[in-house]
């Protein structure tokens, strides 16, 4: 807000105009992003997956995942697995 000129209010209500979301739902929304990701793509644990999107504490990392995209990370983790793995066995027959 300081860097735009505008009060934080109106910073806020501006952003949530033309982005149709808060700056702190947009976060959210990158941060969960970058977590499927790393989800999918590594063998880290949810932790440090939690860790390295931001997250102090696991349980909350879990609870906003599952809040976000429908299921735990976990479970997450091993359904796209198990997707990548029946689509690759699919394509190699």
């Amino acid at each position: 807000a300081a860097l735009s000129g505008y009060s934080p209010w109106h910073y806020i209500r501006m952003f949530t105009e033309n982005f149709g979301m808060s700056p702190r739902a947009y976060l959210r929304g990158l941060r969960m992003d970058a977590a499927r990701q790393l989800l999918t793509s590594t063998t880290l644990k949810i932790e440090d997956v939690a860790g390295r999107v931001g997250y102090n504490s696991t349980g909350t990392f879990s609870w906003t995942f599952t809040k976000h995209v429908g299921e735990n990370p976990s479970t997450y983790r091993t359904r796209t697995k198990a997707e990548r793995l029946a689509m690759r066995n699919a394509h190699t027959k």
